[in-house]
């Protein structure tokens, strides 16, 4: 298996000298990304190529199972920091460019699935999953008051949604990502990727059906971050 790794990147290299004549030589100048991602760890998650980035073009704040956002895990405030303090930052004197950064969810995602039952997991693994229960909570009691009649995929898919809006509600509790966005130099963007067809969806696409998109943002955020997201939302329901 390392053998492949080795000989897969040497093919590799070669692709992006043909496609790319020097660009790995520029990369080693630094880097200058325009964006930056929270994403699962799932090994079929890669946006970078679901999303035909590059090199260098999206910067990872955190990969784990569940894309949670723990603001007092230090990685994540020193990935964010990173971020938004140095890679935005421009020559002396001139204006920090503008950043974007990605919460990204994905179907059949085995995090959100052990929800229902973690009880049977590793502990390091229900700690860690248990700062998603919320968004599993919201999909349940949603479903009970309004008299939902949901499909168990339908229901997983919410529930994956859901825990994009509560990382997102997290994520802007984060000092660093907090006053940037104050300084309107920090936009978040929300998407779900669908590992079974590929596609990469704007937003909340099984909430918005359901007319509940609006309702788990006010369930995870105070006031104030529910006018904010609405503005900032893509994918948002019009």
């Amino acid at each position: 298996m390392a053998e492949r790794v080795f000989e897969g990147n040497k093919k590799w290299v070669e692709k992006v000298h043909l496609r790319a004549p020097g660009e790995l030589a520029r990369m080693a100048n630094g880097q200058e990304p325009h964006s930056a991602i929270i994403e699962c760890a799932d090994s079929r998650m890669h946006i970078v190529k679901s999303g035909g980035m590059h090199l260098g073009e999206i910067f990872t704040i955190t990969q784990n199972a569940g894309n949670i956002i723990d603001r007092h895990d230090h990685g994540t405030s020193a990935n964010a920091a990173y971020f938004i303090r140095h890679l935005l930052k421009t020559k002396p004197g001139e204006e920090d460019r503008e950043g974007l950064v990605w919460v990204v969810g994905h179907y059949n995602c085995g995090g959100i699935k052990a929800l229902d039952h973690l009880a049977t997991v590793e502990k390091e693994i229900k700690k860690h999953l248990k700062k998603a229960l919320p968004a599993k909570k919201f999909v349940d009691r949603a479903i009970r008051e309004n008299n939902l009649e949901v499909s168990e995929e339908d229901r997983h898919r919410m529930i994956v949604e859901a825990n994009m809006l509560l990382q997102t509600a997290n994520l802007m509790k984060v000092a660093y990502v907090k006053e940037a966005m104050k300084k309107g130099k920090l936009t978040i963007a929300n998407a779900v990727y669908d590992v079974g067809t590929g596609e990469l969806h704007k937003g909340f696409p099984t909430l918005d059906r359901y007319g509940l998109t609006e309702d788990a943002a006010r369930w995870f955020m105070k006031p104030a971050l529910v006018r904010t997201i609405r503005a900032l939302f893509i994918g948002k329901k019009r």
